[in-house]
């Protein structure tokens, strides 16, 4: 199973483990943390002996996978802040210096944060600074990581099963039940395969998190004051670079300058300043 990170593979790696005839008939089902990850399953080696599964990265040589044998996840649109949250919680369980190096590297890091700020480490930089920081590029790394390109390296793969991430939430028993038939596999009860699903679907803190940021710009922008959504400061960044664009077109600009806490709508519109005369 091959999958861009944070579209919920090694979830779904484990659901086909466990609810079928792959793994023993007393499996017990593997556990989701607080942050809604399923990697502990990565340790199991009787599993990762059975099913092959990464990001496209990890193999090395494209030619050499066996498509007859493969599943494919592709990133659903307008799900890519979902990813990107996943990733730094799931992954790198919130150590955002840990996340930044992994995605841009140690040298190209200090080069970013350099151009606001000078640093020692991530601890000693505002987090107004982070986020308009994260806000200059996290666009740009979101489409290069789950957008057209990436979507057709994964689909040349040509696999014998492609499916969205999207379809995970929004179809999962039908999800398992195709896999299943289409690599002979005989599925669990169906008991079993609601309760995975259950177990995973309470800790997803991000499922839509992109179109709930979206939904609350589009409310802030008629001038209602609804609650903030977002739980990370990626959230923040992406709302902030989208905010910036749209009010930039009606002449204004936002003062971050030492704003450290998201505003509530109401503190934010006072941070607006008109800067077309």
């Amino acid at each position: 199973m091959i999958f861009p990170p944070g579209c919920y593979g090694t979830f779904l790696v484990s659901s086909i483990y466990e609810l079928t005839n792959l793994s023993p008939l007393d499996t017990e089902l593997s556990s989701v943390d607080s942050y809604g990850s399923s990697h502990a399953f990565r340790n199991n080696i009787q599993s990762r002996n059975t099913i092959k599964f990464g990001h496209l990265v990890d193999f090395a040589d494209i030619d050499s996978i066996e498509t007859d044998n493969t599943v494919v996840i592709l990133p659903s649109h307008q799900r890519w802040l979902d990813y990107i949250d996943n990733q730094f919680t799931k992954q790198s369980n919130h150590n955002l210096e840990m996340f930044l190096k992994g995605l841009l590297g140690p040298v190209d890091l200090s080069n970013v944060i350099g151009n606001f700020e000078n640093f020692d480490n991530l601890t000693t930089v505002d987090r107004w600074v982070l986020r308009e920081c994260i806000s200059c590029w996290i666009t740009d790394v979101m489409n290069a990581a789950f957008g057209t390109d990436t979507v057709e390296k994964y689909t040349t793969i040509g696999a014998k099963v492609v499916i969205y991430a999207d379809n995970i939430h929004d179809n999962y028993g039908d999800v398992i039940e195709k896999i299943a038939q289409e690599f002979n596999l005989v599925t669990k009860s169906v008991e079993l395969v609601s309760q995975k699903y259950t177990n995973f679907k309470a800790a997803q803190q991000f499922h839509t998190m992109q179109e709930k940021c979206d939904n609350w710009l589009a409310d802030f922008l008629k001038g209602k004051n609804t609650s903030f959504p977002g739980l990370t400061i990626f959230d923040e960044a992406y709302v902030q670079v989208r905010l910036r664009d749209k009010l930039k077109i009606k002449g204004f600009d936002i003062k971050w300058f030492g704003v450290n806490q998201w505003p509530d709508s109401v503190k934010l519109r006072q941070l607006l300043e008109y800067t077309v005369t």
